[in-house]
């Protein structure tokens, strides 16, 4: 039972002890107002378990094996690991050529990437 649920029943079980008569306007108004706030709870309660939900099911495709980086022999991709919450990260040449902030897609963060410049005549690394 969620925080907003507990309330909602607390608020509901406060007003059937106060014996609020239902035959009034003012009766009728608070029981409806209780009816929506319970449909409320009940609503973010069933939300916020599909968000979890949904971020397992992120977590369980980020977490699987980066197949990009076997997919095309002639791309090359590179692995990054994201500081806040350790997701491995395929990156082609081009993504990491733009202008785009690269997010992780299971925590967020916006990743930074700082290259070094190297002097060497063993690669293409201008």
């Amino acid at each position: 039972m969620s925080y907003f649920t507990e309330k909602a029943a607390y608020l509901k079980g406060l007003a059937e002890g106060l014996e609020i008569d239902g035959s009034t306007k003012e009766g009728k108004l608070l029981n409806a107002m209780l009816d929506v706030i319970v449909d409320m709870a009940d609503e973010l309660e069933m939300l916020d378990e599909k968000q979890d939900d949904m971020l397992d099911l992120i977590s369980e495709i980020a977490e699987d094996d980066c197949d990009c980086c076997d997919c095309d022999d002639d791309l090359d991709y590179f692995e990054i690991e994201c500081e806040k919450c350790g997701n491995t990260i395929c990156l082609d040449e081009d993504l990491l050529e733009s202008d785009d902030n690269i997010v992780c897609p299971v925590c967020g963060e916006v990743i930074e990437l700082e290259f070094e410049d190297c002097d060497c005549d063993c690669c293409d690394c201008e």
